[in-house]
């Protein structure tokens, strides 16, 4: 079904889409992110006389192309977190989302973690997930 679905999304998109300027590879975030962790539990960290403390992220956000309201898009967020003895953790964050208009977006999105410094045989904590985001509501800033 994924395939159906993206199949109409670039046939829609070839026809409605390029009647407006083609952008392609735009940069339209680049932000950079240092923050205090208020609180965080988590059970994979398994440092148990270490407190989690703060990080660090890089946000960019680029269109790979797009043309109006249609395009195919690619958020992204790199992070690290640290402890009062050390960084522990990296992780990344992104959304490949392909724009079918002003409202809607079908999605893949990933998440996953990697604890610095581990010798542990688990797999690290990883979620990735597709779907379709119907927008009802957004201001225009």
């Amino acid at each position: 079904m994924p395939r159906h679905l993206l199949t109409l999304a670039l046939l829609a998109w070839s026809g409605t889409a390029l009647s407006a300027e083609l952008r392609l590879l735009d940069l339209r975030e680049f932000s950079f992110e240092g923050y205090e962790l208020a609180d965080r539990r988590d059970s994979y960290f398994g440092y148990e006389d270490d407190t989690w403390r703060g990080g660090t992220a890089v946000n960019f956000d680029l269109d790979l192309a797009r043309s109006g309201d249609w395009g195919l898009a690619w958020d992204n967020r790199v992070f690290g977190n640290g402890t009062t003895a050390q960084y522990r953790e990296v992780g990344w964050q992104y959304e490949v989302g392909l724009d079918l208009g002003p409202k809607m977006r079908v999605f893949w999105n990933h998440e996953s973690r990697h604890i610095l410094d581990d010798r542990r045989k688990d797999a690290f904590p990883l979620t990735n997930m597709y779907g379709v985001r119907v927008t009802f509501f957004k201001s225009k800033e």
